[in-house]
């Protein structure tokens, strides 16, 4: 079972002086019910960190295993969550930043042509750039006036700094897509499909194709089409080579069976996102 960190706090309500012996009586309850709570469901059976506090003094009304080192696993989201709505409020949106630097002695942003000499893209952090959104803003650009780029095309990720992952995350070496590294230029949630399905003999390699298709992998084949009674088994790895990822696919596919999709991350987002 997946170790889990909670974090519950309880609200202290203000009652007329007529009920304040009633909502003692039930505070100081709430301890049993709690752990009856723990006993009665899947909480006592797990590894579990729970603390719930009195917002008015701050005192602990029930604890179970607060000092127990425990992965957070996505009870993180809930907290980052919150703090982005704290901070940037619930009408922000993320920007990404097109600017162009026109030919000389041009006195717009294009040249006479619609051309510019060099295309800056500035990431701003958005987490929800995908290829289709990407192609979007490739058409917004277009009916811009932007029609061709002479020179070249400068990625800037510099928006965020230069950690790709958060505290305690290089304890886990995974190459799993929930173990991808942010990025002020992002693209798929920096992460990739890898769908392998059986060949089109016995014997035959799989086949093996990535989505979307880039040139920033290198893909290694090594599964096999078996015949249709074996049992599937395959395996799926990608790891840095340069600045590309390898992905190297092996086990077997039974022939005319259905194949399998696995998602893996992306280690360089920005170098990704210029490899498209």
């Amino acid at each position: 079972m997946r170790d889990l960190g909670l974090v519950l706090v309880l609200a202290a309500v203000a009652v007329p002086t007529a009920h304040a012996g009633q909502a003692n009586v039930e505070r100081e309850s709430l301890p049993t019910v709690l752990q009856e709570i723990m006993n009665k469901t899947v909480l006592g059976r797990g590894r579990v960190g729970i603390v719930v506090a009195n917002l008015d003094d701050g005192k602990a009304v029930f604890v179970h295993d607060p000092d127990e080192l425990l992965n957070p696993a996505s009870n993180v989201k809930l907290f980052t969550s919150a703090a982005a709505l704290v901070r940037l409020g619930s009408d922000y949106r993320f920007d990404t930043e097109f600017l162009t630097r026109a030919p000389t002695g041009s006195k717009g942003p294009l040249g006479t042509k619609g051309e510019t000499t060099t295309l800056y893209v500035r990431g701003k952090g958005d987490p929800s750039l995908t290829s289709e959104r990407l192609w979007a803003m490739v058409n917004d650009l277009f009916h811009e006036g932007l029609r061709s780029v002479s020179g070249d095309i400068i990625l800037d990720d510099s928006y965020f700094d230069g950690d790709r992952i958060g505290p305690g995350f290089d304890e886990e070496h995974s190459d799993r897509a929930y173990a991808a590294p942010t990025g002020a230029l992002s693209l798929n949630w920096n992460a990739v499909a890898i769908h392998v399905y059986p060949g089109d003999i016995p014997g035959a390699k799989a086949r093996v194709e990535i989505e979307p298709q880039s040139d920033y992998f290198v893909v290694e084949n090594r599964a096999v089409t078996v015949s249709k009674r074996s049992l599937k088994r395959v395996w799926v790895s990608i790891v840095p080579s340069g600045d590309k990822q390898r992905v190297v696919v092996s086990g077997r596919l039974p022939f005319e069976r259905e194949g399998t999709v696995l998602w893996k991350k992306i280690d360089n987002p920005p170098a990704y996102l210029a490899t498209r």
